[in-house]
């Protein structure tokens, strides 16, 4: 089953589009501005997930990886 994106937002130096991640899953993607106010814009918390997922990520590939 998927998740409920619990999205983070964060502005791109492209005006009009935003990027977000799931506080839940980490899934990540993109889309218009639409200036919805109770979009949650918060660049520290957004790196932070990123930042989490992509050391998991790496983690995984260490792992795999024959001695």
């Amino acid at each position: 089953m998927e998740c409920q994106p619990e999205k983070v937002y964060v502005r791109t130096f492209e005006a009009g589009r935003v990027i977000w991640i799931c506080r839940l899953c980490r899934k990540s993607g993109g889309e218009v501005d639409n200036g919805d106010p109770n979009r949650n814009f918060d660049t520290e918390e957004y790196f932070s997930i990123l930042e989490e997922f992509n050391n998991a990520a790496r983690e995984r590939a260490r792992s795999r990886r024959p001695a």
